[in-house]
């Protein structure tokens, strides 16, 4: 893998922020739009946590938390590997960075993406697969990156807002001016785990506030 600087992010999810959609628009200058189609494989587990693993352009990206710092997280890549993936490189997968139970099913050969799906979940309880489509709008404010998000995973319907940099102090203050006050910091594998019912999904008002203040 070509060397990314990792870089800092404050993720927020819920239905509407029309309020912190009006200040990035009005604030921030546009660079651009993405639309994707991920397959995101999550595990239960406080190892799981620190990892999110995803299917895109047929490879499967993995990337890892490696400091929280106040409410951010800090992510960077870590592997990438094409199709069809080795069992040597599954088995490192399941057992070092998702440390799967014991009784965790380890591949005993190379994997296309439809076999990786199939018997990752079917014989391995606390795991979960899901599609999750974006259509992402890219901003940049006070050396920092910014998206909305129209998101699903597995058809239910979500928005996501982040803003991401090298630098912490950057990071937070220019959330705090958009109004992130208060708002949970949260990755796109915990969010597919609290969709597919593997994770507790608090009811906080602003999940479901209309106006997103």
């Amino acid at each position: 893998m070509s060397e990314v600087t990792p870089r800092f992010e404050y993720r927020i999810f819920g239905h509407e922020f029309i309020s912190i959609e009006d200040r990035i628009r009005n604030l921030a200058r546009p660079q651009g739009e993405a639309f994707d189609s991920d397959i995101y494989l999550v595990a239960k587990g406080e190892a799981a946590d620190r990892i999110s693993v995803k299917v895109r352009d047929g490879s499967l990206d993995i990337k890892e938390r490696i400091e929280q710092c106040k409410k951010l997280e800090l992510w960077t890549p870590t592997a990438r590997e094409e199709f069809p993936v080795s069992a040597e490189f599954l088995g490192k997968l399941y057992k070092e960075m998702w440390r799967l139970s014991g009784e965790a099913v380890i591949p005993d050969r190379c994997k296309s993406l439809s076999e990786l799906v199939k018997d990752f979940v079917d014989p391995n309880p606390g795991t979960g697969v899901a599609i999750v489509e974006k259509h992402r709008s890219h901003f940049s404010l006070d050396s920092s990156l910014m998206e909305i998000a129209e998101v699903t995973v597995n058809g239910a319907r979500l928005r996501s807002i982040v803003v991401e940099g090298e630098d912490p102090d950057v990071v937070l203050n220019v959330a705090d001016k958009l109004g992130f006050q208060g708002r949970e910091n949260v990755d796109y594998s915990r969010m597919v785990r609290r969709v597919l019912g593997m994770e507790y999904y608090p009811e906080q008002p602003w999940y479901h506030d209309g106006t997103g203040n």
